[in-house]
């Protein structure tokens, strides 16, 4: 039997905002916008990082979890902006599918994405 998933509610200091994309257009054509879905409290947990050479340039990629109360409608195209960055949202996990918890994984954009 899977046990039942928890949290420390104390662990949730993180207010983040999660955003999807919105299609519109502007006079050189169509662009993709990032606008708000939802705000909530998160605890947000590294998992690891990486050095890449990307374009001729050493950067490093930061993976972590974000883990918020369960909400309908959170896609893995969507993006999650903390207070120190934004993260793409690679993975989705519904631990027990309890529907209790998300727990969304995540690697960080980097200042130039």
């Amino acid at each position: 039997m899977t046990p039942w998933p928890s949290i420390d509610p104390g662990r949730m200091v993180h207010r983040v905002t999660l955003l999807q994309q919105t299609a519109g257009t502007d006079a050189s054509g169509a662009i993709v916008t990032w606008t708000p879905f939802v705000t909530t409290w998160a605890a947000i947990d590294p998992v690891r990082g990486t050095d890449v050479i990307r374009a001729g340039q050493d950067t490093t990629q930061l993976y972590l979890t974000i883990t918020i109360r369960w909400q309908t409608g959170i896609l893995p195209s969507m993006r999650v902006q903390g207070n120190n960055g934004t993260y793409i949202i690679q993975a989705i996990e519904n631990p027990g599918e309890r529907n209790i918890l998300l727990v969304l994984n995540c690697v960080a954009l980097s200042a130039n994405q």
